[in-house]
């Protein structure tokens, strides 16, 4: 059995209304040398079946039903299973045009040592075109600091070298993040890569209309899930700017994606029900003074931006004090 050129991914749960034309886009590319692993994580609409019935239609599609565990999950077990040279992931709402794999895989002719290919992508809402969401220019390199201020994390439009994710272990999608697994994994991946091309291919259609969709549940989200998430993201850079080399004034934008990420972090550290003592140790205990620092590096407004103000300069207790007086008053407004 040949090995095909790309394993794609579709984690799949709940999108029976747009599956089919998500597949179909897919089987529909000009570029014919790929399979398409669709995982039903345990949809409890008709999306299974759909998956089912597209297996029995196409040999370049195998299918993989498990108990619900959430995306991360679902491509995770894509990843085990994948067989090709390189992975790419689609999500299962989404549409790519028809040369989109065909673009992803252009620069291989001139550069086959490459280990990362990363493409743009358009919103579309209504079956229309909204904006264009990632736009590059035609580009082959290996300079790092480029690579790391020009990525985008979202694991869609990008061609990852299986051999690389599976090297040292394997690389996996963090099942404990609900939010940012993509932006986690991709960097996770970046030490890997030396040689990556961009295209200026826009042909990965992200849909923005889907209700269902995690980009408009809005979940309540807990102290401790967030902290995790930020800890994995702010380990995640500073491994890559370690091993790369890359200085760190050149990784200030990154910085600064690592500092709101904080942000959010102390804010939920406020609206969760903590006691005094249970928020300062918290604030003592559970931040580095180098982590702190990255919120120098923000630009935000309002109470995100007093926060920040506050942890850097006046120290813990003050911080707790004058932010706890915040929110019990922004806490009152809202009852009155």
């Amino acid at each position: 059995m040949s090995i095909p050129k790309i394993s794609v991914i579709v984690p799949v749960y709940k999108t029976e209304q747009y599956l089919p034309t998500c597949i179909d886009s897919i089987l529909a590319q000009t570029f014919t040398d790929f399979e398409l692993l669709l995982i039903d994580d345990g949809s409890p609409d008709a999306s299974g079946q759909i998956c089912d019935e597209y297996a029995g239609r196409d040999s370049r599609i195998r299918v993989f039903h498990k108990e619900n565990g959430g995306v991360s999950s679902a491509r995770n077990l894509g990843l085990d299973k994948a067989a090709g040279e390189w992975v790419t992931f689609v999500d299962s709402d989404d549409i790519i045009e028809a040369s989109f794999f065909a673009d992803l895989v252009a620069p291989l002719a001139k550069n086959p040592e490459l280990d990362f290919i990363h493409a743009g992508c358009k919103n579309v809402e209504n079956g229309k075109v909204t904006a264009i969401e990632q736009e590059y220019e035609n580009f082959v390199g290996n300079d790092a600091t480029y690579l790391l201020r020009s990525f985008r994390g979202l694991t869609v439009s990008k061609l990852f070298r299986l051999e690389n994710v599976r090297q040292s272990h394997g690389l996996h999608f963090d099942e404990q993040m609900k939010i940012a697994e993509d932006m986690a994994f991709t960097l996770d991946y970046l030490p890997r890569v030396r040689n990556y091309a961009f295209v200026s291919s826009t042909g990965y259609l992200y849909r923005r209309d889907n209700e269902g969709s995690a980009t408009h549940r809005k979940v309540p989200e807990q102290y401790d899930v967030a902290l995790h998430r930020f800890r994995h993201i702010h380990h995640s850079l500073y491994v890559y700017l370690k091993n790369r080399m890359v200085k760190n004034e050149s990784a200030n934008f990154r910085k600064r994606q690592s500092g709101h990420i904080l942000q959010n972090v102390l804010f939920l550290l406020y609206r969760n029900n903590f006691s005094r003592a249970e928020r300062l140790s918290h604030l003592k205990n559970d931040f580095t003074e180098e982590q702190i620092t990255l919120l120098k590096y923000t630009r935000s407004f309002g109470i995100k931006y007093l926060l920040s103000f506050l942890l850097l300069y006046i120290g813990p207790h003050c911080f707790d004090g004058v932010t706890n007086f915040v929110f019990a008053i922004t806490r009152k407004k809202k009852r009155i």
